[in-house]
C-alpha cells in the first residue's frame, strides 16, 4: 500500500544517465527510500507488459488519461508514441 506522492517520476529525452538516450527514472520519494525502487526493477518486463497491455486495450484513438494520460500535453499521437516506446522496452 502507498501514496501516488510515495513514487517520484523524472523524464528525460536526452539523459546523461543512458549517454543521451531517452530515459524514464522511477523512485522513492521517502528519504533512504521505501523499498519501492528494487521491487520496481525486479519486475520490469511485467511491469512493461502490463503498461503496454492497459495501452493497447483502450479504445480512444489517440490517448486518453485512462491510458496514457491527459491529451494534448506532449502535442498529439501520445498513444502511438507510448506504444512505440513500450514495444522498445518489453
Amino acid at each position: 500500500m502507498c501514496d501516488r506522492g510515495d513514487i517520484g517520476l523524472h523524464v528525460d529525452p536526452q539523459s546523461p544517465l543512458t549517454d543521451g538516450c531517452p530515459t524514464v527514472v522511477l523512485y522513492d520519494t521517502t528519504p533512504a527510500g521505501m523499498g519501492f525502487s528494487a521491487r520496481l526493477f525486479e519486475i520490469h518486463s511485467e511491469l512493461m507488459e502490463h503498461t503496454r497491455e492497459i495501452v493497447n486495450a483502450c479504445e480512444c484513438a489517440d490517448g486518453c488519461p485512462s491510458c496514457v494520460g491527459p491529451g494534448g500535453e506532449e502535442g498529439s499521437s501520445g498513444k502511438r508514441e507510448a506504444q512505440a516506446i513500450l514495444m522498445k522496452l518489453t
